[in-house]
C-alpha cells in the first residue's frame, strides 16, 4: 500500500536487491518516463534499468555510454563494459565538450585568448588521461567527441547509431540535482529514444561475470 516508488525503493533495499527493472511508462503519450521511473531512479542506490516500450528485445547490439570524466561516469563505463563483453554488444563512447561561459573556460584553463579553442582542448587532454585508465576488455569500441549540450548530444548520438541502451552514471561532473538524479540523465528522460540504465554507487555486473564468461572477448575496436 502507499507510493508505488517507495514501495519498489523499500522493498529493492529489504531484498538486497542488485538490479531494478521496470518499463518506461507510457512515451508514446507523452514522451517522457513515467512518473514512477523516474521517482525510481531518482531514489534507488541500486542501478535502474528502465526498458523503453519500443525495444523490441533485450539483445542489446548497441550501447551507448555518455561521459563526463567524473568518478560516476567511470563506473557508468566500468558497466557498460561489463554489459557488452558478454552480450557481444558494440559501445559507443560519448564526450561532450560543454557549452560554457567565456568566464568559465577562462577561469578552468587560466587563459584570456583562444579561450573556448584551448578550453576545447583541454577537455580532450582529459579525456585521454581518463581513457588511459579504463581496460575495455575486447569490447569492440568508438569513441565520439562531440560539442554541445550534453543531453542534446546524447539523444543524437543514440539516434545516430541506433542504439537500443544508453548506460549512464545517475550523477555527474555538474553538481547534484535533485539529490541523487543527475541533470542530463533528467533532460534524458525527458526524450527517451531507448532503454536506459543508470548507474550509482553499485555496479551492475561484477567483474567475474566477464572472467567466467567463454567465446568473448576476441572482438576489436569498431574502426578497425
Amino acid at each position: 500500500l502507499g507510493s508505488v516508488a517507495d514501495s519498489i525503493v523499500s522493498t529493492a533495499t529489504a531484498l538486497d536487491a542488485e538490479l531494478i527493472v521496470l518499463g518506461a511508462g507510457n512515451i508514446a503519450a507523452n514522451r517522457t518516463v513515467g512518473i514512477t521511473a523516474q521517482a525510481v531512479m531518482e531514489h534507488a542506490e541500486q542501478p535502474v534499468l528502465v526498458i523503453h516500450p519500443g525495444s523490441p528485445t533485450l539483445g542489446f547490439k548497441t550501447i551507448l555510454c555518455p561521459i563526463d570524466h567524473s568518478s560516476v561516469s567511470r563506473r557508468g563505463l566500468r558497466n557498460a563494459i561489463r554489459l557488452a563483453k558478454p552480450l557481444g554488444s558494440d559501445l559507443i563512447v560519448l564526450s561532450v565538450v560543454p557549452e560554457v561561459s567565456w568566464l568559465t573556460a577562462a577561469a578552468e584553463i587560466g587563459e584570456v585568448t583562444n579561450v573556448k579553442e584551448e578550453y576545447a582542448a583541454s577537455w580532450a587532454e582529459e579525456l585521454d588521461r581518463f581513457l588511459a585508465g579504463i581496460d575495455f576488455n575486447g569490447v569492440a569500441h568508438k569513441l565520439e567527441l562531440e560539442r554541445g549540450v550534453s543531453h542534446e548530444q546524447i539523444l543524437a548520438a543514440a539516434k545516430k547509431f541506433s542504439a537500443d541502451l544508453i548506460v549512464m552514471g545517475a550523477t555527474g561532473r555538474s553538481g547534484l540535482v535533485r539529490v541523487l538524479l543527475g541533470s542530463t540523465t533528467r533532460r534524458v528522460l525527458r526524450d527517451l529514444p531507448c532503454s536506459l540504465l543508470t548507474v550509482r554507487q553499485q555496479d551492475v555486473v561484477g567483474q567475474n561475470v566477464i572472467d567466467d564468461t567463454p567465446g568473448f572477448g576476441d572482438r576489436q575496436n569498431i574502426d578497425g
